[in-house]
């Protein structure tokens, strides 16, 4: 016999079968329908961020119990707001409060830090201070934190590779959240 491709797909395997040329190209119709409404909808919704995202000019600084103090200075347009196992990507730009000295900046070097918000143990650059300070911001948002040192650095940690950053330090960190999502399943 003449050898036959195997199909992955049940119902196209079906529709086929049952309905010759025309049955698999109906099927294809529908997935096609499919990805173009979703890439609309994806469209859509980036649209909405862009429109709610908002420049922020005088904004007083909040100061949190744990001593965090922000102040915002773009309010983010997305949907969702943070919160614990969405995925994340940001741009930080963290510099030591006392010198100004920059110590990391993922703008500069073009690759924005992703993580999962409430992950441990941190990495990229982030701190308890950071992730505190993320916590009310939606996509599009950018806020300048400063971060008292018992919520920054608490040990010896890897900012970014092969550059490595002390523990005791007052940062102010500039943090532009590029992404929320919902993690993948």
């Amino acid at each position: 016999g003449r050898p036959q491709a195997e199909s992955t797909d049940a119902v196209s395997t079906f529709l086929t079968r049952r309905f010759g040329l025309a049955g698999g190209l109906a099927w294809f119709g529908v997935l096609l329908f499919g990805v173009v409404s979703e890439q609309a909808k994806t469209r859509m919704e980036v649209r909405r961020e862009e429109v709610g995202t908002v420049e922020v000019k005088d904004a007083p600084v909040v100061a949190l119990p744990s001593g965090l103090r922000y102040q915002e200075l773009r309010k983010g347009g997305g949907e969702l707001a943070v919160s614990k196992g969405m995925l994340l990507a940001a741009n930080l730009r963290v510099a030591d409060a006392a010198t100004g000295e920059v110590l990391l900046d993922t703008a500069g070097r073009g690759r924005a830090v992703a993580f999962y918000y409430g992950a441990r143990p941190f990495k990229g650059g982030l701190c308890q201070g950071v992730e505190e300070g993320l916590l009310t911001m939606r996509n599009g948002g950018k806020r300048r934190l400063q971060v008292p040192k018992e919520l920054g650095y608490t040990e010896v940690t890897e900012l970014a590779e092969g550059q490595y950053e002390r523990p005791g330090r007052d940062l102010v960190v500039d943090v532009e959240l590029v992404r929320v999502s919902i993690p993948p399943s």
